[in-house]
């Protein structure tokens, strides 16, 4: 399905934007092209991210905010100041960049539109309000940090005090929660960001979630205590259950590691899954659920960090910092 066609150095993340592929590298910033790569910036980010038209990244943690928009040509730009970019928040067409105790509000062309006391650092925010998880949800106004509502979520969302930022999604005008994996088994929730009210709640087996577009997938294969392989569908607007399969047996027949991670990507009927750990990559069909294709990244690193599906190419980032572009064999 794909054969290994190139190995590029000194790679530490690639983005999905507009109709581009960029590769963040040690000297810069690049649009990916097969033969020569586009230099766009020649900062090397420390973190980088995609706000609506813009992409935005940082030198250093803490410091301005660098952003170019592409267009007929790339407009570049900087936004003087001192900001966390990896803690910020978006909410539609708004982003809010921290800072020391402050939030600072933007719109979509990076105009200062407001500035707002609120301590430590929120999980979200939205309309007006931000969001905290510990000790409990809590919602609460960016004017005057008044609490607009606070839930007990113990028994909803076991111990979410712990839940780490990235268990905790905003999507379709929900707040999303995935708690952590305890006694083989956890709860994934949806909140009504205005009053707390649960829109959707799925309980069972989740260990790990990734979202793409407006569905929610997930595979895991664990010792629960017996060894036990699964794929599962979410939609995040409902909380249908779109699927739930057990694939034990098919992960075992091609070598999967118990309690590995895996990147995912998804093109029509398949979901391609790169294995962190096993560092191995896997053409999952989901109309069958089965594995129509494997292949070993041909790495001496310890894992595997990121993956994009691109112009028919997997693009496969390992813990050495070496991208493995995989190219689509001429029959598939």
């Amino acid at each position: 399905m794909f054969t290994s066609s190139h190995i590029l150095k000194n790679i530490k993340s690639s983005f999905l934007y507009k109709d581009e592929l960029i590769i963040c590298t040690g000297d810069g910033i690049f649009f990916y092209r097969e033969n020569e790569p586009i230099k766009i910036s020649g900062i090397a980010p420390w973190f980088a991210c995609i706000f609506g038209e813009l992409f935005l990244f940082q030198e250093d943690n803490g410091g301005a905010v660098h952003y170019f928009r592409k267009g007929n040509e790339v407009e570049h730009g900087i936004l003087e100041g001192q900001f966390y970019l990896y803690r910020s928040m978006i909410d539609g067409r708004k982003i809010y960049l921290p800072h020391d105790g402050i939030l600072q509000e933007f719109d979509h062309t990076l105009r200062f539109m407001g500035r707002y006391q609120v301590g430590r650092i929120p999980f979200a925010v939205h309309h007006g309000k931000y969001y905290r998880l510990f000790p409990h949800l809590s919602c609460f106004s960016l004017e005057d940090n008044g609490v607009q509502w606070t839930m007990e979520n113990k028994d909803l969302l076991e111990e979410v005090g712990g839940i780490p930022q990235s268990y905790f999604y905003q999507k379709n005008d929900l707040l999303i929660i995935r708690s952590k994996f305890i006694n083989w088994h956890n709860f994934v929730t949806a909140f009504n960001p205005d009053n707390g009210a649960i829109a959707w709640q799925q309980r069972g087996q989740i260990p790990a979630t990734t979202f793409l577009g407006d569905q929610i997938y997930g595979i895991f294969y664990l010792h629960l205590p017996d060894l036990r392989g699964r794929f599962t569908v979410i939609d995040s607007k409902t909380g249908d259950l779109l699927k739930d399969v057990d694939i034990t047996n098919e992960l075992a027949a091609h070598g999967f590691r118990p309690s590995d991670y895996y990147l995912l990507a998804k093109q029509d009927s398949y979901l391609y899954i790169a294995a962190g750990y096993g560092k191995t990559l896997y053409a999952f069909n989901m109309d069958t659920a089965k594995i129509d294709w494997m292949q070993p990244v041909n790495t001496k690193a310890g894992w595997l960090s990121n993956m994009k599906l691109y112009n028919n190419r997997l693009f496969i980032i390992d813990e050495a910092e070496d991208m493995h572009v995989f190219a689509r064999s001429p029959l598939n």
